[in-house]
Parts: C-alpha cells; structure tokens; sequence
C-alpha cells in the first residue's frame, strides 16, 4: 500500500533519466552538425583564397609581360622587369600556400563528415552577405536557457538526483503491507466439497534501525545534489559566456565585412588608374606593385571577414541551443 514512496522516486528517476540522455544526444547532433559547417565554411573561404591567389598570379603575369615590352622598346629598366618578375614569383608560391590550405580544409571536412579522404563531392557556395542582429543579447541569453539541450540535460540530471534523495530517504519512511492468502485442501471425494480458507491483513514495518548504511546513501545523495545544482549554475555561467563571445565575434566580423567591402572598390580604383598611368608610362613600377599587393590583400580581408561572420553566426546558434540541419 505505501512504501516511503520508494516506487514514484523510481519511476521519477527513470524519467529524469530517460529525458537527460534524449537532450545529451540532441546536444551532441548540434556539436556535430556546428563541426560540419564550420569545416564546409574553411572549405569555401580557402577555395575562394585560392581563386584570389589565381588571379593575383594571373595580374602579376600581365604586368611582367608589359613591362618586358615596355623594355624592349626603352620605356622601362631592367629593374622594373626584375621586380615584376619577383612578385610574379611570390604570387605563384601563395597560390601553392593557398591549394595546400584547400586541401587541407577540405580533407577535415571529410574526417568530421566520416567519409574517405579519397570520395570527392561538389560543395554550394553562399549566395548571401552577412546581415546585422535583430534580437538583444539579454533575449538571446534567455533562448539559451530555456532551449539548450546541454543546459536541459544538466536540469534532468538534478532532478534524477532529487529523485535519488527521495529514494534514499524512503528507507526510512514507514511502510504499510496488505496481505491477502486464499488457501483449498483436497479430500478423498470427489465431490466439490473441499475445504477453503482465506485470511487478510495489513502490515506496518517500521524501520527503528538498519545500521548506518541508509543514513550514508541518504547523506551520499545530498551531496550528489549539491553538486549537481553547483554544475548547473556553472554550465549557465558558460553558455552565456559563449553567447557573449560569439556575439561579440559575430559583430566584429560583420563590422570587418563592411570596412573591408568599401576598401576593396577603393583599392580596385586605385590599382585601375595606376594601371593605366603605368602603361602610358606616367606611373612608376613601385606605385603600380603596392597598389596590387594592397588590392589583393582587401581581397583577402573581404573572403576572410565573410566566412568568419557565418561562422560565429553557426557558434551563436550553438551557444543557444538552436542550431538546425
């Protein structure tokens, strides 16, 4: 009939149980789904990288040409060819640096998707800019807490363990038996005139004293709780440090984004009007090479500020528990 409430906190601890492991696995799909992407965003930016590198490759080509013919007819120096010629030859050794790091990228992108290095697939690029935040922190802050798996996990965890505490204690708890005994006796006839009896009762066990053992389960599962209440407040403290910090790199790299977009027509201008003053032989050859490097770099700084904002983007996402396929 009752005793201590040993079966609910049983069945309150399955439960609790059952729930932590379902948000530990949901936890883990989202950890493994932010791995995939981070990793395919490496692959697009290095791929994009590598184009870079290409086409400065291409550029510095041109321009060695040009001045070669420029010093075939006496408008340029030997020196000038020999500068174009070593900057030609720096371009192709970042545009090797640049395929290695594809390479590179793309091989982790294999090892977290589990499939051979050897298997080759067409990946889509971003077809979109990267755009400001709409909600406030503190919303994001709140999401956090009521929809990360982590964080939900942790909650079932404390609640299996209260669950234990009430386990625990119930062994101290009175407990209250209904007993009920039918009993038939064959005799040597074969009539149905056999004798029956039956008896009914109930029973009251009162625990007085079971060693100390109970006492020691009970105070191991206290301090279990304890700390399992301690680990929840912590885990809060980390997942809206990590909301923060991608929050605050998901704004850098959007504000990055922008400076970099408006350096790139300013360089691109720049190197435009110098290349023309270059080959009607009213720009020196220095002027002409800085522009480029600059140019190429801006480049550089766009692709690389794009893909880190999509990035904290899909760690912001994490941090609150919300990230999808």
């Amino acid at each position: 009939i009752y005793n201590g409430g040993a079966n609910w906190a049983a069945v309150g601890l399955a439960k609790a149980q059952e729930s932590a492991t379902e948000h530990n696995l949901e936890d883990t799909r989202q950890q493994v789904i932010l791995d995939v992407r981070a990793r395919y965003l490496r692959v697009l930016q290095a791929r994009e990288l590598a184009s870079l590198a290409s086409k400065s490759l291409e550029s510095s080509q041109e321009h060695l040409s040009t001045a070669q013919r420029m010093l075939e007819v006496g408008l340029r120096s030997r020196t000038d060819v020999l500068r174009w010629e070593v900057q030609a030859a720096n371009s192709e050794g970042q545009l090797l640096e640049a395929e290695n790091n594809l390479k590179i990228a793309a091989a982790a992108l294999k090892q977290v998707m589990g499939v051979p290095y050897g298997e080759i697939f067409s990946l889509s690029p971003l077809s979109f800019d990267p755009v400001p935040l709409t909600e406030k922190q503190n919303e994001q802050i709140a999401k956090t807490r009521n929809r990360h798996p982590g964080l939900k996990a942790v909650n079932a965890s404390v609640d299996a363990q209260r669950a234990g505490v009430r386990l625990a204690w119930a062994a101290f708890q009175p407990k209250v038996n209904f007993v009920y005994q039918l009993g038939w006796e064959q005799n040597n006839t074969f009539a149905l005139d056999s004798f029956s009896f039956w008896s009914a009762g109930v029973s009251l066990n009162l625990p007085i004293f079971h060693s100390f053992s109970n006492l020691a389960s009970l105070q191991e599962n206290k301090a279990r709780l304890k700390s399992f209440e301690a680990r929840k407040e912590e885990t809060q403290r980390l997942l809206t440090l990590d909301v923060i910090r991608s929050r605050l790199d998901l704004e850098t790299s959007l504000k990055k984004f922008h400076i970099a977009g408006k350096t790139v027509e300013q360089t691109a201008e720049n190197l435009r009007v110098l290349d023309n003053s270059y080959k009607v032989g009213l720009a020196a050859n220095l002027d002409v090479l800085d522009a480029q490097v600059i140019h190429t770099k801006s480049e550089a700084d766009l692709i690389n500020a794009r893909y880190d904002y999509w990035i904290a983007r899909a760690r912001l996402d994490r941090a609150m528990g919300v990230l999808t396929d």
